[in-house]
């Protein structure tokens, strides 16, 4: 346990999180439990797991891995007929380095509403957000959400064009003139997140708070495509004072594309030195089969956003066991 905690604060956080769950309550959203434990690992190249071992009396032992987000087997429960879920929980990624806004073990609100797109979800956050702001009396309840497409952004603040952005020959080309280091193994994720964090977040916290949506599709994750430009992704970020706090996504509930791109995912993770991610869940993607279009969700960073709330420089002043405690 850590001293730097401060206990009104963290008084502060219990109302966040009861806003929260309230808010769900009363839009008629069901609570789940997803396990914290995994057998297999999720293939996002861009987690590092945390990973254990289960015993058995008189079987063999068996690698687990503690969940990093509860997504694959939320929409699992999504696709057995339970429509309109969410979940508050612990989640854990390793390697998260030391910073104000990470910790290894974090709070992760996650939502799926069922007949929705992302920007259903945008609505839900602006709602949301903007009530727990007035029941606290924060100065967040009178603040405007924007949102700004990420075509836009480039154009703006990073003088990239569309055609250029969404062309990963092209891109890698605008970075190397702009100073980037590029070489043959520089892949288009890795430049359009160097340009986003060095270019385009400083600028996101201007507005107070804006909505960064419609990613190049090399930055779909697990989100459905645009049908009017299939080189967009309907992918969305909530950004509130220059901190990123949720991840919004239509969800692609497409079996053949999703397996595609995990399979893709696994290629990324064996270049990365992720020699353990080998397999996928073929439940998960077998699942979708069964999920009715369309269908929306969001992972929102619990702790961020409480440190909106209380003004809070630092997730260790809200939380009373950071990962750094571990360290000393």
């Amino acid at each position: 346990m850590q001293k730097k905690v401060d206990w009104q604060k963290v008084l502060i956080r219990e109302k966040v999180v009861d806003g929260l769950r309230g808010w769900l309550k009363r839009e008629g959203f069901h609570e789940v439990d997803t396990p914290l434990l995994l057998s297999i690992p999720t293939t996002e190249p861009y987690y590092d797991l945390l990973e254990t071992e289960i015993k058995i009396f008189n079987e063999a032992p068996r690698k687990a891995y503690l969940a990093p987000s509860p997504e694959l087997q939320m929409k699992q429960i999504v696709a057995a007929g339970v429509e309109n879920i969410f979940q508050i929980s612990k989640v854990m990624r390793n390697n998260e380095g030391r910073s104000p806004l990470h910790n290894s073990e974090f709070t992760m609100l996650e939502f799926y509403r069922s007949r929705a797109n992302y920007r259903d979800i945008m609505n839900d956050l602006t709602s949301m957000i903007g009530e727990i702001g007035r029941e606290l009396g924060h100065e967040l309840a009178e603040k405007k959400f924007t949102k700004i497409s990420v075509v836009e952004a480039f154009e703006k603040w990073a003088k990239i064009g569309k055609d250029e952005l969404l062309d990963e020959k092209e891109l890698l080309k605008k970075a190397k003139v702009k100073g980037y280091e590029v070489d043959k193994k520089t892949t288009y994720e890795e430049i359009f997140n160097q340009i986003l964090s060095n270019e385009i977040e400083p600028h996101l916290g201007e507005e107070g708070v804006v909505f960064l949506y419609d990613y190049p599709a090399q930055e779909a994750a697990l989100a459905k495509l645009t049908e009017n430009d299939e080189r967009l992704a309907e992918r969305a970020e909530l950004w509130i004072e220059g901190v990123e706090i949720a991840n919004i996504y239509s969800e692609l509930i497409d079996a053949e594309e999703q397996e595609a791109r995990i399979k893709a995912e696994i290629v990324e993770c064996q270049r990365r030195g992720k020699k353990e991610i080998t397999d996928y869940d073929r439940e998960f993607v077998a699942s979708l089969g069964e999920i009715e279009e369309p269908l929306a969700g969001v992972a929102v960073g619990v702790d961020r956003l409480a440190m909106v709330f209380t003004g809070a420089s630092s997730i260790s002043e809200i939380t009373w066991f950071p990962t750094e405690s571990l360290f000393k």
